[in-house]
């Protein structure tokens, strides 16, 4: 059984807000957005400080 393995070894916020990941697929290099499901994270100052 073959296995895949991926490896981010940047990712970069564009101006635009939106962070770029620079993905290999088969020895090629190509950026990609990641995409979280949210553009925004709320948590409350007690768990940020946790």
């Amino acid at each position: 059984m073959e296995e895949n393995v991926s490896v981010i070894n940047t990712l970069n916020k564009r101006d635009n807000g939106k962070f770029i990941v620079k993905t290999k697929i088969n020895d090629v290099e190509i950026p990609m957005e990641l995409d979280t499901g949210s553009a925004v994270t709320l948590i409350s100052n007690k768990d940020f400080r946790k």
